[in-house]
Order: C-alpha cells, then sequence, then structure tokens
C-alpha cells in the first residue's frame, strides 16, 4: 500500500508541477542553433542533412522538442514534431526531398535545464541551395 501511495505521489507531483509550454501564447527568449550552420540563410541540403544537435545559445538547456515544417516544391507543407535535439527519420527524409529554394523552418523550440525548468527558443529558418 505504501508503494501505491508513493507511486500515486510521485506521478501527481509530476502532473501538478510540471511546466507546460504553449508555443502560441510564449514569447520565445533565447537563441537555438545546429552546431554548423548560421540561422536564416541559404545552406546545401547536404550541410542540413548532417546538422548534429540543436543547441540553446549560452545556457545550459538541451533542446527537448522541435518541429520542423518544410514547403517547397517537392514537399507541400510538411510538419514533424520531434521529440530531442536532432532530427528523426522523417524529418532526415523529407529534408531530402527539399530542392534548391525550398524553406525549412526551425520553430517551437523548446528546452530544459537540469532543474526541470523549461525555456521556448526563437524559432529560425533556412533556404535550399
Amino acid at each position: 500500500m505504501r508503494v501505491l501511495f508513493l507511486c500515486f505521489t510521485i506521478f501527481a507531483w509530476d502532473v501538478l508541477f510540471a511546466q507546460q509550454i504553449d508555443c502560441n501564447k510564449t514569447t520565445p527568449t533565447s537563441q537555438a542553433f545546429f552546431d554548423s550552420l548560421q540561422n536564416n540563410t541559404a545552406v546545401p541540403r547536404e550541410r542540413l542533412l548532417n546538422a548534429g544537435k540543436l543547441r540553446v545559445l549560452g545556457v545550459d538547456y538541451i533542446i527537448t522538442q522541435f518541429t520542423v515544417i518544410i514547403d517547397g516544391a517537392r514537399v507541400d507543407l510538411a510538419e514533424e514534431t520531434i521529440k530531442g535535439n536532432t532530427f528523426s527519420l522523417d524529418a532526415l527524409r523529407l529534408i531530402k526531398m527539399t530542392v534548391g529554394g525550398d524553406l525549412v523552418n526551425i520553430d517551437c523550440i523548446i528546452g530544459k535545464n537540469n532543474k526541470g525548468n523549461s525555456i521556448l527558443c526563437k524559432p529560425f529558418y533556412f533556404i535550399i541551395e
């Protein structure tokens, strides 16, 4: 019975005090970036495919979720929400379908620190060369 009560208490604590961020109602405060890429620029598709981890500039937060929105000639407004800080296999498949001039938006970027505090980062984009 004690174990059941302990499990319920831990679950309830997480549910009641978890920080939830609504990307549509929260103002972004930090800048995120991929290791080897400059935000809001034109990049070759191969460099975007090998972008590495998404990071928060200047603070010790780890990206836990972000959304990729791709619009272009061969990809008609595709959206993929990713749990983690690297592109998923589905997102990589969509990026491989892009051609020069296509737009890749990185939006709703959420990070957490080791204390459980959440942060929303400013969206950015890439144009495929």
